[in-house]
C-alpha cells in the first residue's frame, strides 16, 4: 500500500471460481517469510457470499484462516 500516492499495491491472484466456489492464491512476503495467500469466496445465496482469507508458509500443505468477511444484502 502507498498511502502517499493513494495506492493499493496487490500481487496477482490465480485459479478460479469453480460454480459457487472460487478459490484464488497469490504469493506474498509476512514478517520477512515468503508465504501463500489463499482467498476462497462461496456464494452461499443470491444476497449472501463469504470469504475467508487464510495463510500457508509451509507451500500449501497446511492453512490457517485468519480473516472471515461474511457479506449480505
Amino acid at each position: 500500500m502507498d498511502l502517499d500516492n493513494s495506492t493499493l499495491i496487490l500481487p496477482p491472484v490465480v485459479r478460479q471460481f469453480n460454480g459457487n466456489r472460487g478459490e484464488f492464491l497469490d504469493q506474498e512476503e509476512y514478517k520477512g517469510r515468503a508465504i501463500l495467500v489463499r482467498y476462497v469466496w462461496l456464494n452461499l445465496s443470491p444476497n449472501a457470499a463469504r470469504m475467508e482469507q487464510s495463510f500457508s508458509p509451509g507451500g500449501g500443505k497446511t492453512w490457517e484462516v485468519n480473516w472471515i468477511c461474511e457479506l449480505s444484502r
